[in-house]
């Protein structure tokens, strides 16, 4: 059941579905930002940042730059298990990303290491093994790398960086919601999968018994030997359901041996029942999720959970929406994202 990929991308939905109002005091510059939003297709970018880190519980959102692609900023999303975040207090001070490049074995490991600081962006280039970071190697040493040479320059500790002229960081962390049940004290946001697991699987166990049904349901027919096509030595034999009309059988009339069909029923209404998400199957799932968005009055949902006073109101219906969702603009996970947002320079 693809349940868990639903519940992710709704959530993203009752984020991003609309492209959330972005502004700047300055007629020119909101012109300019206003542009730049479109060119990057921002709102594609959040959208799916957020499906991501509804999913995997957050993610991260960095500005770059590369003018043979584009004379503008990138927006970027980096995977959590792809960064080294530095918080203080719940606030990202700095975060190193790294990747591993190409021309990498099983013995030698090439990362490059992108930190990004206040006021600006260090780059270095490890020469290790696949469970040890190594040793720090010029940037020229790989062809990957080899550009950003001749655009950093050292910073006041030698570290090759590139000057962001900002104060401020160029990448945000974007925790879905808090706090992490798993974790009280930590600032690592929480997944709207999470402590779900067990009724995804009961899920799918049911609807997988549900599938064998089907399978086991399939018409057959029992058919005398006499019905049967010889094939042949060691080939066996066949029937030949399109096959009108066949000799006469030496056997008694009234023995009644004839084509008998067999086919089990399929428990449709067992199988609905169970897999429904009632409201001690369904609601759980849901309940997870931060409680950032509200529904119209008579939405038609895939989750299909029935109505109740004080919750979300939907149809059992598995179909889309009908009319869009109302965003609560206080929503909790709304403003983590706005708080996020605007601290992207």
């Amino acid at each position: 059941m693809p349940l868990p990929g639903d519940v992710a991308r709704t959530s993203a939905d009752f984020l991003f579905a609309n492209m959330p109002a972005i502004r700047v005091d300055d007629t020119p510059m909101q012109e300019r930002l206003e542009q730049l939003l479109d060119e990057g297709s921002v709102q594609e970018t959040l959208l799916g940042a957020a499906e991501q880190a509804a999913a995997r519980s957050d993610c991260f959102l960095r500005v770059t730059w590369d003018r043979d692609l584009a004379p503008r900023p990138l927006l970027t999303v980096i995977q959590f298990d792809a960064a080294v975040p530095k918080l203080r207090f719940g606030m990202l001070r700095a975060v190193n990303f790294w990747r591993e490049l190409d021309s990498s074995t099983d013995h030698t490991v090439w990362r490059h290491i992108e930190r990004h600081e206040p006021g600006r962006v260090v780059n270095a280039l490890y020469e290790g093994t696949p469970d040890n970071i190594g040793r720090r190697v010029p940037l020229t040493e790989h062809p990957d790398t080899a550009g950003l040479a001749a655009q950093v320059a050292p910073g006041n500790d030698g570290k090759p960086s590139v000057a962001t002229g900002n104060a401020q960081l160029t990448a945000a962390y974007m925790p879905n919601s808090l706090p992490n049940k798993l974790h009280r004290s930590s600032p690592i946001g929480r997944s709207d999968l999470a402590g779900v697991h067990d009724l995804f699987d009961a899920l799918d166990e049911t609807w997988t018994s549900w599938m064998r049904d089907i399978r086991l349901a399939h018409a057959r027919l029992i058919v005398p030997d006499g019905y049967l096509t010889i094939e042949g030595s060691g080939n066996g034999a066949s029937f030949d359901v399109d096959r009108e009309v066949w000799h006469g059988l030496k056997m008694p009339p009234n023995e009644g041996s004839g084509v008998t069909p067999a086919q089990f029923e399929i428990r449709v209404e067992e199988r609905a029942t169970s897999s429904s998400p009632r409201p001690e199957q369904g609601r759980p799932i849901l309940s997870g999720r931060s409680r950032s968005t509200r529904l119209p009055r008579s939405p038609a949902l895939p989750f299909g959970l029935p109505p109740v006073a004080g919750e979300l109101s939907v149809d059992a219906s598995p179909t889309l929406p009908t009319a869009p969702p109302v965003v609560d603009q206080e929503g909790p996970q709304l403003r983590v994202w706005r708080v996020g947002i605007a601290e992207i320079r």
